[in-house]
């Protein structure tokens, strides 16, 4: 894959990725766009290797579902929604709160079911 071309998918799938990454942060915008940047990093190291076979968002997704799940490793994780309503006050939702509270019952749930939603 060239450059230019993994470009054009990039520019096609990034607010959908954000998005996805966004979720999975459970709002947290900062963790998200963070994610979202070291995933796209490791897809160019890898372009090399994408085979146009598939879908590039399907590849892309995969690639910063396991980056979600690395970072998550490495940090603890909330198991109840009363833990995670402690956390309110040091993390950012969105801008509005609009999805607050959908944030703190996705943080509830492993990622993989996080994923899925």
């Amino acid at each position: 894959m060239t450059r230019e071309v993994f470009i054009a998918h990039v520019e096609r799938e990034q607010e959908a990725l954000r998005s996805f990454l966004l979720a999975l942060c459970c709002g947290n915008k900062s963790n998200a766009d963070d994610l979202a940047q070291d995933a796209l990093v490791k897809a160019y190291l890898s372009s090399a290797g994408y085979q146009e076979k598939g879908r590039f968002r399907s590849w892309l997704f995969k690639i910063a579902y396991n980056t979600f799940l690395n970072h998550r490793a490495s940090i603890r994780t909330m198991e109840t929604l009363d833990d995670a309503s402690t956390l309110v006050s040091t993390t950012v939702a969105d801008d509005s709160f609009e999805h607050q509270d959908l944030y703190l019952a996705l943080r509830t749930l492993p990622p993989k079911e996080r994923s899925s939603i």
